[in-house]
């Protein structure tokens, strides 16, 4: 019997950037399964049909015990201060999503930080990238050390919203995609507020309650680094 081809599991992580590339991914990919948590058992049943090419959402890592088929993992990282101030301006904007009145009611992005709820403003990318298993919820260190491993050996490629021109190339070389047309960025946060306008409090509050993302976002730059000059050099000599 002949193996079966992987599908494409995009780890979306919100206010990264994932709306943009969702809509690339779906140019690339006729055959596409949104998924979301808690995820339905029939998204699981349609995972496993070997027509879905690719399966994306706001899911963490580990969607690959639901299926009986190969895939191949990719994910975008942000910027951690970047991405809370975007996930704040988000919830302004957006009123009737759900935990927006943390932010209709704080004073300042500051205070939100402080009282939002930790799953949207504290380690998120660290959470998704681990797992969220709940194990490891009082035990920052492993779920650091977990997210590093499956992001250093289990996801193809970890993406940057800061350097999103040169990750779609990577990701086109990585995936075999055709030619990427012509792109505009999608759910884009109007009149957000630049980090260098933000109090330095503000800045050391965003960074304390997101310490493992500093981290792994960190980590995940380098790794970049590297993975585009290879990336260069292939190019180079081809």
């Amino acid at each position: 019997m002949p193996a079966k081809e992987p599908v494409i599991v995009f780890l979306h992580i919100p206010r990264t950037g994932g709306g943009t590339l969702r809509s690339i991914l779906a140019e690339q990919y006729a055959q596409h399964l949104t998924v979301r948590n808690p995820i339905r058992q029939r998204d699981v049943e349609r995972a496993n049909q070997d027509d879905i090419q690719l399966i994306q959402g706001h899911v963490d890592f580990g969607f690959h015990k639901r299926l009986r088929r190969p895939c191949r993992y990719l994910t975008m990282l942000r910027d951690p201060v970047e991405r809370i101030i975007s996930v704040y301006q988000y919830f302004l904007e957006n009123p009737a999503s759900a935990y927006a009145h943390y932010a209709t009611s704080a004073r300042d992005l500051r205070e939100f930080v402080q009282c939002a709820p930790s799953s949207e403003v504290e380690n998120t990318q660290t959470r998704r990238l681990a797992g969220a298993e709940p194990s490891l919820e009082d035990h920052p260190a492993r779920m650091l050390e977990a997210a590093l491993e499956h992001m250093r050996h289990r996801i193809e490629v970890v993406s940057l919203t800061e350097r999103f021109a040169e990750s779609v190339l990577l990701m086109q070389r990585s995936f075999g995609w055709n030619r990427v047309k012509p792109y505009r960025r999608q759910n884009v946060s109007s009149g957000r507020p630049s980090r260098d306008a933000l109090s330095r409090e503000t800045v050391r509050t965003i960074e304390q309650r997101n310490e493992l993302d500093v981290v792994l976002y960190g980590e995940a730059m380098r790794s970049f680094d590297e993975q585009m000059s290879v990336l260069r050099a292939l190019e180079e000599n081809s």
